[in-house]
């Protein structure tokens, strides 16, 4: 019996650690997410498992919209965004071809979806095309539209039944911009101006139920900038 049970904790050491690292690496499915979404595990998740390497940040959102439920000592408040400060070169969520490698999520005051953005630095732009062509077959020629914000985008627009898919690709401009680079001890921390363009392509997704809010915001930041 003895001589079995060395190889038999060698096997639960080995399938404890691969259940760890599947649990934590799991890309998220941009795709899948609006129909899955779950509000007290995404709050979770930003807490905890995002929280030290992702900077996780709740911001509140506005709206000039007046259609929505008003609240008396807040009323042109229609939900949070749970957002990323800062991210790593792997993929944290995917969308298709395209790796993300950091995301943000709206929700309303009730906990409902409002939209999902990915967004990458580390997708190609031929994965980024076999990405449209993959929707195009799917959902039909796209609205094609240019975008300008510290660089010029191309952003390819879907409305379906119950979402309007939204892609936008580019070369980012570093003028202006600082990249934070953390050693992975975390104890030595280097800023380095960007002065190199840098392709960037991003993913958004949003609740046709809610677009209103959106294109009602009083201000748009981060990520969601780059949304036409």
């Amino acid at each position: 019996m003895k001589k079995y049970l060395t190889p038999l904790i060698l096997v639960a050491v080995a399938l404890t650690a691969v259940l760890y690292f599947t649990f934590w690496n799991t890309l998220i499915d941009l795709d899948t997410l609006p129909e899955h979404f779950d509000s007290k595990k995404l709050q979770k998740d930003f807490k905890t498992k995002y929280n030290d390497d992702y900077g996780a940040q709740l911001d509140t959102l506005y709206s000039n919209d007046m259609d929505h439920d008003a609240y008396s000592n807040d009323p042109h408040s229609f939900g949070y965004s749970w957002n990323m400060a800062f991210w790593k070169n792997k993929p944290i969520a995917k969308y298709y071809s395209i790796d993300c490698n950091r995301f943000s999520v709206m929700e309303t005051k009730k906990h409902e979806f409002i939209a999902v953005c990915g967004v990458s630095e580390i997708t190609s732009p031929d994965d980024f095309e076999k990405t449209v062509k993959k929707l195009t077959d799917v959902y039909g020629t796209p609205e094609i539209v240019s975008t300008e914000f510290y660089g010029a985008y191309t952003n390819y627009i879907w409305t379906t039944r119950d979402r309007i898919i939204e892609l936008a690709s580019g070369k980012k401009s570093g003028e202006g911009t600082v990249k934070i680079n953390v050693d992975e001890d975390k104890k030595s921390i280097r800023a380095n101006p960007e002065t190199e363009e840098e392709y960037l392509c991003i993913v958004y997704i949003i609740n046709k139920k809610y677009n209103h809010y959106i294109e009602n915001m009083i201000f748009k930041s981060g990520d969601w900038v780059y949304l036409h």
